[in-house]
């Protein structure tokens, strides 16, 4: 007859049943959540660093974008007409088309307060606009603009424009 042993029998003689024991799960847990903690933290850095410049990027764009836009309305403005106010704002008159036709009045301006747009003829030209400055010389003299956009990139954009007409 085949004798039956218990489960504190079977210990003793070295065999063992299948499975962990709650000190290896626990063990287990315990360096899996370490490790866990160290690649998160040195994720984050990381993730912030790409949003960052993600939004130095977008503030970047915003600010060539706006640029290029006063670049060719000024190229294309009667020198004669531009009028600069407050360093904040100017008043131009621009050819679209073709003779006297397509003479059309404009405004950029920005109210100078630090996170409002910059606006052509009412229209939001850039948003968290920190910095506009237009100088216009005298006659058919360059005309100097400086933007700066809040937000990432805290970079100034300067051009100076020789208008065609």
């Amino acid at each position: 007859m085949k004798e039956r042993k218990t489960a504190g029998q079977e210990r003793r003689h070295g065999s063992r049943a299948p499975g962990f024991t709650l000190v290896e799960l626990v063990v287990t847990l315990t360096l899996t959540g370490l490790l866990a903690t160290v690649v998160g933290m040195a994720l984050v850095p990381a993730l912030e660093g790409f949003l960052q410049a993600r939004r130095a990027a977008a503030t970047a764009q915003g600010a060539q974008l706006a640029m290029t836009r006063m670049v060719r309305e000024f190229v294309q403005t009667q020198s004669n007409t531009v009028s600069v106010v407050n360093n904040r704002a100017v008043t131009f008159t621009s050819r679209h088309g073709p003779g006297d036709a397509g003479l059309e009045p404009h405004t950029i301006s920005w109210d100078g307060e630090a996170g409002n747009a910059l606006l052509l003829d009412g229209t939001p030209l850039a948003a968290d606009v920190q910095e506009f400055h237009v100088a216009c010389g005298s006659g058919a003299g360059p005309i100097d603009v400086r933007l700066r956009l809040g937000g990432a990139a805290n970079v100034a954009y300067e051009v100076r424009v020789f208008p065609r007409n």
